[in-house]
């Protein structure tokens, strides 16, 4: 977003960026049972942000780490089970 002398083009909102990624991330969930179809659906509501869309993914995906985190943490809780999160999340719980 920046010219070729260094002349800011577009000004980048956090808020809107991180607002855009939350939603991009709903619209990811809702067609969470087909992993193809989430992804294209990602992938199409960060193209839609136009210039900031590389952006908006890598918030939609950072954005990602806590709900795994989260997940992994709650499905440990649920199964007793003694593996570490990152196990948990790779399916290495044997």
């Amino acid at each position: 977003m920046i010219d070729a002398d260094g002349i800011p083009t577009a000004s980048v909102d956090a808020l809107q960026v991180y607002d855009s990624a939350l939603m991009a991330l709903r619209a990811m969930f809702d067609h969470i049972d087909d992993q193809k179809a989430a992804a294209d659906v990602l992938a199409r509501a960060c193209d839609d942000q136009g210039p900031a869309a590389s952006l908006v993914a890598t918030t939609a995906l950072l954005a990602l780490v806590p709900i795994i985190g989260d997940l992994a943490r709650r499905h440990k809780a649920a199964t007793g089970s003694e593996a570490n999160v990152v196990d948990v999340i790779f399916g290495r719980e044997g």
